[in-house]
């Protein structure tokens, strides 16, 4: 996909955020299963087999979040997804009962688990 700017643009953030998730998208279909570092599969499995809840607490929309986990196949994964809320620190709250921790990308994931009591692990890419 490629989007070409001719001054100023004249449309809304959230029409911004559905076009990059739709580039995303597109990205993601064209490299299937590859979308995947080597080793998250049986890393998502073990957890699963060990009694671990896998839950996803994510701001993008849920078709957004479900078409990357299922492009990814690890959609079966995830008991729990909470997607397109802006507060991630009340989304964690309800997802993360008893002993947890998050594993995220960004300051928003590390201070949501720390303003819940929470271990933050950062995802490097």
């Amino acid at each position: 996909m490629r989007i070409i700017f001719m001054g100023t643009p004249d449309f809304s953030v959230g029409t911004l955020e559905a076009l990059v998730e739709a580039g995303e998208l597109a990205i993601g279909r064209t490299l299937g299963e590859k979308i995947l570092f080597d080793g998250v599969v049986p890393m998502l499995r073990c957890l699963q087999d060990a009694g671990i809840r896998l839950v996803i607490a994510s701001t993008a929309t849920r078709a957004h979040v479900e078409g990357c986990l299922g492009i990814g196949g690890i959609l079966p994964f995830f008991r729990e997804i909470a997607c397109g809320e802006l507060d991630k620190t009340d989304m964690v709250r309800r997802l993360c009962r008893g002993r947890s921790a998050v594993v995220g990308d960004s300051v928003k994931d590390v201070v949501a688990a720390h303003q819940n009591g929470l271990a933050a692990l950062g995802a490097g890419f």
